[in-house]
């Protein structure tokens, strides 16, 4: 059992550099590169933050070994990713963040190939280069709905 508690500390150190790593990629990205900022930069800033707290509570959810609420936390990361690569997926991001920006949901929007940007759709986008997505998806699924497992 010592072996498996050591292992686990290795891991979470791992996971503290990574996060403690995060919020200076964001200002390198975003502050660094240019001195402007852009509609399309609120998105990504909204992103990097999400992805922060998700990040710190996945890490306290892992000490305390509470594994649903982890697996429903994977899920809320999936559901991230997936809709800010969707800006990747129309002709005019900036005007679908401006849009998003003013309270449209996302899935009021197609893609340039004229598929709605709805969860199913940008999990299966997704997948296409990230097989393991489709899997995961589903099965983190049934902890957010309460529908499986």
């Amino acid at each position: 059992m010592l072996i498996k508690q050591d292992n686990l500390n290795i891991e979470l150190v791992k996971l503290d550099r990574l996060i403690s790593g995060l919020p200076e990629l964001g200002r390198k990205t975003l502050i660094d590169s240019r001195a402007d900022m852009y509609v399309l930069d609120l998105i990504m800033i909204a992103a990097l933050k999400r992805t922060l707290s998700l990040a710190r509570g996945f890490q306290a959810l892992v000490v305390s070994k509470n594994m649903t609420c982890i697996r429903a936390m994977i899920r809320m990361q999936l559901d991230t990713i997936s809709r800010l690569l969707a800006y990747t997926y129309v002709s005019e991001p900036s005007e679908l963040a401006k849009e998003v920006i003013s309270g449209v949901p996302l899935n009021k929007f197609k893609c340039r190939d004229g598929h709605k940007l709805q969860d199913r759709y940008l999990i299966e986008k997704m997948a296409k280069q990230y097989p393991w997505v489709t899997e995961v998806y589903k099965y983190t699924s049934g902890y957010v709905h309460f529908s499986e497992k």
